[in-house]
This record gives structure tokens, C-alpha cells and sequence, in this order.
């Protein structure tokens, strides 16, 4: 076994350690630049909740499945144009969903609780930031699943009925929250 400190196993400046290691470093077929990109890749994110109207989005429940959809875009352009190159996307916030499922009512958000908006925000968010060359991250609040209104709000939606309805006893409440 080798040492840094075992100068017996080297000859002159350079142990033939060192030396078979550069040359693996020269003769790798890649340049160090290729090397540097390909380790490197600096996040430039935007955060973007859909819960607590920090984004404004969407505007109002009234707005069609159109508006709501440009409105969506525009933020991701803005974000783009603003040097920013990848998306974090709030799919889940109370236990409600940005996306068709099966599991999950349609957001409250989008056109009132459990009610489909006629589109698929997820899908526009995807294919918004593909077109700029932009990452999408989704992010689910999992263990949130409302708040002191969820339970009224989501009391008659069936198709899938919200967790708070079908299985109380799973919901801790935390002060006021659930």
C-alpha cells in the first residue's frame, strides 16, 4: 500500500500512481469542460404555490378553463424570461389535486371544490416550461390535507370524496388546521 508519505515507491517527481492518474485524465475522451457541464447544473427556481395565492393563480374560480390556462402559462414565461430555469409546481396542496385523479378531488382552487376545471393545470405547467427548455418539479403537500373550511368545502364531493370526509379518523388536527 501506497502512501503520500512513502517516498521509497516513487521515482523522481512523479510516483507511477500519480502518473497513471493523469494519464486517465487525458486520455478520457472528454474535455474538462464537458466534464465541468455534465457534474454542474445551477437550479434557478421559482417556487410556485397554488394554495395560498402567492402566485395570484388562478385569479378567481369564475375564470374559464382558458384563462386559467394562459394565466398559467404567463407565469412560467415570466419566470423563464426572468432568467429562471426550472418550475416548481404545487400539484397537491390540501389533500385536493392540479391534476385528474383518481384518489384526489379536483382542487378547490381551480372552479370550486371536487368540480373538474375542464383542463389538466399539471399538463399545461409540463408542457409550458418544456417549451422553454425549463425543468418541472411537482411538489405534493402530503401530510396537509386542509384547513379549518376544508371540511365544509369538500363535505358534498363524492367521485373521489376528500380524506377529511371519508376518513376522519385519520385527521390529526393542528391548531385549527387539519
Amino acid at each position: 500500500m501506497l502512501s503520500i508519505h512513502d517516498h521509497a515507491a516513487c521515482t523522481g517527481w512523479i510516483c507511477p500512481a500519480s502518473c497513471f492518474l493523469i494519464f486517465l485524465l487525458f486520455t478520457s475522451g472528454r474535455t474538462r469542460a464537458q466534464v465541468s457541464d455534465s457534474l454542474l447544473f445551477e437550479t434557478r427556481a421559482i417556487w410556485f404555490a397554488t394554495v395560498l395565492g402567492d402566485g395570484d393563480w388562478p385569479e378567481s374560480i369564475l375564470d374559464n378553463a382558458d384563462k386559467q390556462a394562459v394565466d398559467l402559462q404567463v407565469r412560467i414565461t415570466s419566470a423563464w424570461a426572468k432568467g429562471m430555469n426550472t418550475f416548481i409546481f404545487q400539484a397537491v396542496a390540501r389533500g385536493d389535486a392540479m391534476y385528474p385523479s383518481t384518489r384526489l378531488p379536483w382542487s378547490a382552487k381551480l372552479h370550486g371544490p371536487g368540480i373538474d376545471p375542464g383542463y389538466d393545470p399539471l399538463a399545461v405547467a409540463i408542457n409550458a416550461a418544456h417549451t422553454y427548455g425549463m425543468e418541472l418539479h411537482v411538489w405534493f403537500n402530503v401530510f396537509r390535507v386542509g384547513d379549518t373550511s376544508t371540511t365544509d368545502d369538500f363535505a358534498g364531493v363524492t367521485n373521489p370524496t376528500h380524506v377529511l370526509v371519508a376518513h376522519p379518523e385519520w385527521i390529526a388536527d393542528v391548531n385549527g388546521d387539519k
